[in-house]
Parts: structure tokens; sequence; C-alpha cells
């Protein structure tokens, strides 16, 4: 089979379908990290963003880089920001959209009541933004 953009596309949205590893990005977005500190900065066990970072790896969205006894790992092609940043602004322009439509609802009786999912992602005024943190060693 020739190689195809959309199986490409596929793919790569495929490895970005897990948040771990968005998250894994978003701390690799000032620079390299160890599995340690993506960890810490994360909440995760280090088994698991280690995994995740093979993963991502394996997809040559990081590279790893020995220093020491350390391994710290690299975004290998900073545009993939541009893609995630990209689908924050969707999300962003779908929730105002939600905002300005009615609560959805649920009968139950004669009342109605919001679906919890729902109002949730309503109530949050704040914009939803990439969180950036500071890269190891940076202080």
């Amino acid at each position: 089979m020739a190689f195809k953009p959309s199986y490409f596309k596929a793919d790569l949205f495929e490895v970005l379908s897990s948040p771990v590893r968005i998250q894994i990005l978003d701390v690799l977005r000032l620079g390299g990290a160890s599995s340690n500190y993506i960890a810490q900065w994360i909440e995760v066990e280090v088994a698991s963003v280690t995994k995740h970072l093979f993963i991502l790896h394996d997809h040559k969205l990081v590279k790893p880089r020995r220093e020491g006894t350390c391994i710290i790992y690299l975004v290998s092609d900073p545009a993939i920001f541009k893609m995630l940043d990209a689908t924050l602004e969707v999300f962003n322009d779908r929730r105002a959209e939600v905002k300005d439509t009615p609560r959805a609802t649920v009968r139950r009786g004669n009342s109605q009541i919001p679906l919890a999912t729902t109002r949730r992602f309503i109530e949050t005024d704040e914009t939803c933004r990439c969180v950036h943190v500071p890269t190891a060693g940076s202080g």
C-alpha cells in the first residue's frame, strides 16, 4: 500500500489519544526532562510515564539524550505543538458554542435535571490553556 497522509494522521491521532501522552508533550514543550521529572509534574507513576515515553519514542515524537546517568527526553519535532494548540483552539471554540446553547437536561418525573457532564463542562468560566512548566534545571 502506498503511503497516504490520511493513514499517517490516523496513526498520529491514535498515539495522541492518551491524555497522559499529551501531558508529557506539554511538559516537554519548553525543553527536555527526565521520566522522574515528568512523573512528578503530571502526578503519574514513573513506570507509566516510561511506558508512554516508549510509545512516543517508537512513533518518533520524542528522542532520548543521555546526560551522565540520566536520560533526558526531548520533543523530536516542535511542529507537534502547532497541532496540539490547534486542537485546544477547537476545544475552546466548541466550549463557547456549548455555553451559548441551553443546558442539556433529562426529564425525571415532573423535573428537568441537568446532565452532570454538561453541567461540569459549562460551569467553568476559565478558558483552557496549555500548561507551561519549567524545564529540568531551569528552576
